[in-house]
């Protein structure tokens, strides 16, 4: 398996990489294999990558309040954010997944791109501590300006789909949309969601997430998206 490059980073345990790129269906298709999923990694780097952003958040941001730092947070740390990431180092190219998956083109799926670079920066924590691990955060959220290198935030519409999704339906339209759990899968703590959005009974887009919420914006996201939306609302 060839192991992409990390940034200003050489592993010292190869196996912590490859694990991180492992995704749980390679692993129900090859029970065999040594190699463990990267679900795991993917709890560690969360954790991680969190204290990292809110550390940064609060020392570059000190007017904003509690409240403020959270929504922040959510929006570089959500998984469009997290994904958009991963496709810059080409993770992608790199994981290890199952049949089923690679013909449903699972090394471009959101939810799986974000889970492996959260089990990158779990694996980084693991092989080399703190110090590499949160510079390889900063190497992906900082950008330099002319007055330094900062943690730029995302507008904020980019975490509200749904509501974007909800104003233009209301605009030409009194038909409410309708959320729909359609599957729930795994155990307590590593929960997976499937959420369709319907708009007079035609299913417009489809979302997965950790949570409802994050399976819910994903769904807006993939309706506002869908061009069937401007033809069902008679927008030319």
């Amino acid at each position: 398996m060839n192991l992409p490059n990390i940034p200003n980073y050489v592993f010292k345990n190869p196996k912590l990489l490859k694990r991180a790129l492992t995704h749980s269906s390679f692993m129900y298709e090859n029970p065999t294999k040594a190699t463990k999923s990267n679900e795991r990694l993917e709890f560690l780097g969360d954790a991680v990558l969190e204290l990292v952003i809110s550390n940064l958040l609060y020392n570059q941001y000190k007017n904003l309040a509690e409240g403020d730092l959270s929504k922040s947070r959510a929006l570089l740390v959500c998984e469009e954010s997290l994904a958009s990431h991963a496709k810059s180092l080409n993770l992608g190219d790199f994981l290890l997944l199952g049949r089923g998956e690679i013909a449903d083109n699972g090394s471009q799926k959101n939810s799986i791109l974000s889970d492996a670079l959260e089990a990158v920066i779990a694996a980084i924590y693991l092989d080399g501590g703190i110090n590499p691990a949160t510079a390889f955060i900063e190497y992906l959220f900082l950008e330099q300006t002319a007055e330094g290198f900062i943690l730029k935030i995302p507008p904020k519409q980019l975490d509200s789909p749904k509501s974007v999704l909800q104003e233009k339906i209301q605009t030409f339209s009194d038909i409410p949309l309708l959320y729909k759990v359609t599957d729930e899968s795994g155990p307590d703590h590593q929960k997976s969601f499937t959420i369709a959005v319907y708009y007079n009974e035609t299913q417009l887009g489809i979302g997965k997430g950790k949570t409802k919420k994050n399976a819910t914006r994903n769904a807006a996201a993939a309706a506002l998206d869908n061009p069937k939306l401007d033809f069902l609302l008679g927008i030319n």
